[in-house]
């Protein structure tokens, strides 16, 4: 009972929160564009939205797309290291009433998006993230079984998430999980702001000088 008053305490506290939040940034005069804003989207859900997932098409969402989507998109150290947290529960430091505030949200939030039409892009999912690297830092606090070998597999998991980073940096938009293929393969499995949001438009624009000038070139040889 009391974890319960607890959890629902938080929650209230967040929701304040969250409103207050809300008011800070629109002002009094700002609630009514919110509420329009979330009766567009509301309006938008119902109706679906033209999406790809997998090789196919649809309008009306697929249940497994943000669970399979936040797979790909999230960095596999990340991923591993929260879901072990999960998995090991028990270990580590006290967790308390920390788990009311990182993982009710996250449980929360993922049932609501198995139910989402619009499925566009893990952009509608951005306020897990901090959730997920929260659950994930727990596991820095397990007690080390082999401390050599621990350090070893931390610094070649650590240096593989540098890399992956660095590999696709500047199209962060489009990084992809090396668990599936990395950011080559990306487009085989989701599209539009999974890998593209007009961030780019400046290097296709030097793509299209290129090849302007590498076919001025072949017409200039005749």
């Amino acid at each position: 009972l009391t974890a319960v008053l607890a959890a629902l305490a938080n929650g209230a506290l967040l929701t304040l929160l969250g409103l207050l939040t809300l008011r800070l940034l629109l002002g009094a005069g700002g609630w009514p564009s919110f509420l329009v804003g979330l009766q567009a989207q509301l309006a938008h859900q119902a109706a679906g939205h033209p999406a790809f997932f997998l090789g196919r098409l649809s309008i009306d969402g697929w249940l497994l797309y943000f669970p399979l989507a936040l797979a790909m998109k999230l960095p596999p150290l990340t991923l591993a290291a929260a879901m072990a947290s999960v998995v090991w529960w028990t270990r580590g430091a006290a967790w308390g009433q920390a788990r009311a505030l990182v993982v009710a949200p996250l449980a929360v939030m993922c049932a609501a998006l198995l139910a989402a039409r619009i499925d566009i892009g893990v952009r509608y999912a951005l306020p897990l993230w901090p959730l997920f690297i929260v659950l994930a830092s727990r596991v820095a606090t397990w007690p080390l079984p082999s401390a050599r070998v621990a350090t070893a597999g931390v610094v070649a998991l650590l240096a593989h998430h540098a890399a992956a980073a660095i590999r696709v940096a500047p199209h962060d938009l489009a990084f992809f999980s090396d668990l599936f293929g990395g950011p080559s393969r990306g487009i085989w499995y989701l599209a539009d702001s999974n890998l593209d949001w007009g961030q780019d438009l400046s290097t296709l624009r030097g793509w299209l000088d290129r090849s302007e000038e590498h076919t001025s070139e072949l017409q200039s040889r005749g």
